[in-house]
């Protein structure tokens, strides 16, 4: 079989999100998590290693994912632009659901925040 490199996230193919302190304890919850899966798959004959790659909360991108990457075999700026891309799904996932948070606490209505300016002293 041809070897290959199982990039990993929650198992439904998209990131593992963990509070921005516990990142070992995430990886160590995804490999145990995917046990069964590499093993039976090595059983196969695939050459399995699994990376888990979890980002925090509010899109925290942590050091070592930039050396794991290149590790398998993506140049730097392709590996940063990953990343980049990853913080801002992140981001954006985390955008969406205080959003949604706040529309379901005003009884489904997105509330209007005033947003003043220097040219209205202020106002809306």
């Amino acid at each position: 079989m041809t070897p290959g490199w199982a990039l990993e996230g929650n198992g439904r193919f998209g990131p593992a999100y963990c509070a921005d302190t516990r990142y070992a304890e995430k990886v160590a919850e995804k490999n145990e998590q995917h046990e069964k899966l590499v093993d039976m798959l090595k059983m196969y004959g695939y050459d399995v290693h699994l990376r888990p790659m979890p980002l925090g909360y509010a899109g925290t991108i942590y050091n070592c994912n930039l050396s794991m990457l290149q590790d398998l075999g993506l140049q730097r700026t392709v590996a940063t632009g990953v990343l980049k891309k990853l913080h801002m799904h992140a981001f954006t996932s985390l955008h969406n659901i205080i959003k949604e948070k706040r529309y379901l606490e005003n009884n489904g209505r997105y509330a209007l925040q005033a947003r003043g300016n220097r040219r209205n002293n202020g106002a809306g």
